[in-house]
């Protein structure tokens, strides 16, 4: 049996909190109109582009763009999916 460490445990709820942030920020995402969708881009962009300011690693700044990105991955997806539908 593999003993669960505070690295394991910190994962498991990082990968968690990924998980929170893409489903509720997705959802709201989709049934958003154009408009409030641009709205969103633009704030997660200037969210993501603004770190603590004291943070110098590019692990920092890594950790921090993680959450950005993967909202980001969902929209995408949703926008792919959705020109997708309206081609065919």
């Amino acid at each position: 049996m593999t003993e669960q460490t505070n690295n394991s445990i910190q994962g498991a709820f990082d990968l968690g909190v990924l998980r929170v942030i893409q489903n509720i920020g997705g959802t709201f995402y989709k049934a958003s109109n154009s408009a409030v969708r641009k709205i969103i881009k633009d704030q997660l962009a200037y969210a993501k582009g603004r770190p603590n300011s004291s943070w110098t690693g590019p692990g920092e700044i890594a950790a921090f763009e993680t959450p950005f990105e993967a909202l980001e991955q969902v929209i995408k997806e949703i926008d792919e999916a959705e020109a997708l539908a309206r081609s065919q």
